[in-house]
């Protein structure tokens, strides 16, 4: 289960989030973020998105 959400409309693909993702369960694909298993939903990735494209869930 995927603790961060994703609005694919507002990703622009940067790689602010993939970088600053303390746990590497973010990569780039097809030019927009994909969320793996080893995210832990800190939402350190969240807070570095200049386009406020993901979200922590709960």
């Amino acid at each position: 289960m995927k603790k961060i959400s994703l609005d694919i409309k507002r990703c622009r693909g940067c790689g602010c989030c993939v970088r600053s993702c303390p746990k590497g369960a973010l990569s780039l694909g097809k030019g927009k973020v994909e969320v793996g298993d080893k995210c832990i939903g800190c939402g350190v990735c969240a807070k570095a998105c200049p386009f406020d494209a993901l979200r922590k869930e709960g």
